[in-house]
C-alpha cells in the first residue's frame, strides 16, 4: 500500500479532478470536501457517497480510496501533523485529542464557506513573500479545521459541561455580528441565568469574551494576510471600523494599522 507524504512541506492544497481508486494512506492529515459533483469514498469497511459540501478529515495511517461516478471536483488540503496539532490547540486543546482518537471524521460545510475558503487559497497561492506564505498556511489550516471540527465537537458527549459548551459554541459563532444572540439560542439557557453563570465561570461577561476572541483573530489576520482593515473588521463580526480600532487598542495598546506595520518590520 502506498504511503503519500508532503515531501517536507507542512501544508498544501489543490483542486482535484482525478480518481484515487487505489487504496492508500498518508503521513499527513488530509481534509477534503466536494465542490462539484459526487464521489464514492471507501475507508475500512465503510462506503459513503459524498456530494457538494460533504467532506472528510482523515489522520495518518488510515487507508482509504475514492472514485468518481460522475464529473466531480474536490478541494484536497494536506496538513502536517505538527501544523494540525498547533491549529487544533489554537482553536481548543480538546479538539486534537478528540480527532486523534477518531482518526476519521465526516463533515459538511455550506457553499458560503466553500467559496470563502477557495478565495483564501487563491490569495495564498498568489502570495510571493515566503514568510507571509508560512503564516497564511497556519491561517488556512486553522480556518478549515474550525469549519469542520466545531460542530462535531459541540455535539460530542464529552463536552456536556457548561464551560466546554460555551467555549465550543462561541468558537463557532464569535465572528458573526449577532454572535451573542446565536450563542444564547444554541446554549438554550435563560438569558439572565446564562449571563450570570458565564460571568461566574469565566470571570468576564460573554460580550467581553467574544470581543477578545474577535481581536485575537483580527491580530492573526493582520499578521497572516493582506486584507484591508475594513474586510478584517467584517470577518471578525464588527460593523464599525472606529469601534474595531477602539477594541483593538484596548487589548494591544496600539492601532491595527500600526500593529500590522510592526509585524511586517519583524518579518523583514
Amino acid at each position: 500500500m502506498e504511503t503519500l507524504n508532503l515531501s517536507g512541506l507542512s501544508f498544501a492544497s489543490k483542486s482535484n479532478f482525478s480518481n484515487d481508486e487505489f487504496r492508500h494512506q498518508h503521513a499527513f492529515v488530509e481534509c477534503f470536501f466536494i465542490c462539484e459533483g459526487s464521489i464514492i469514498h471507501h475507508t475500512n469497511d465503510t462506503q459513503e457517497v459524498l456530494s457538494v459540501g460533504d467532506g472528510i478529515v482523515i489522520l495518518p495511517n488510515c487507508p482509504h480510496s475514492f472514485e468518481r461516478f460522475q464529473p466531480c471536483i474536490h478541494r484536497d488540503t494536506m496538513i502536517s501533523m505538527e501544523l494540525f496539532e498547533e491549529c487544533c490547540l489554537f482553536l481548543n486543546k480538546s479538539i486534537y485529542d478528540e480527532l486523534v482518537a477518531k482518526k476519521y471524521l465526516r463533515f459538511h460545510i455550506d457553499m458560503e464557506r466553500i467559496q470563502f475558503f477557495e478565495k483564501s487559497v487563491i490569495t495564498y497561492i498568489n502570495c510571493s513573500n515566503v514568510f507571509q506564505k508560512k503564516k497564511y498556511e497556519k491561517f488556512l489550516a486553522t480556518l478549515l479545521l474550525s469549519y469542520i471540527t466545531m460542530p462535531d465537537f459541540y455535539k460530542s458527549s464529552s463536552v456536556n459541561d457548561f464551560q466546554s459548551r460555551c467555549i465550543a459554541t462561541l468558537s463557532e459563532v464569535f465572528h458573526k455580528p449577532n454572535a451573542i444572540e446565536l450563542a444564547q439560542q444554541q446554549l438554550q439557557f435563560n438569558k439572565s441565568y446564562l449571563s450570570k453563570k458565564f460571568k461566574d465561570v469565566f470571570g468576564v461577561t460573554m460580550t467581553d469574551y467574544v470581543n477578545e476572541m474577535r481581536i485575537k483573530y483580527a491580530s492573526y489576520l493582520l499578521s497572516a494576510t493582506e486584507y484591508p482593515l475594513t474586510h478584517i473588521c467584517e470577518l471578525v463580526g464588527l460593523d464599525s471600523l472606529p469601534y474595531f480600532n477602539k477594541l483593538f487598542k484596548a487589548y494591544y495598546h496600539t492601532t491595527p494599522a500600526k500593529y500590522r506595520k510592526d509585524v511586517q518590520k519583524e518579518q523583514e
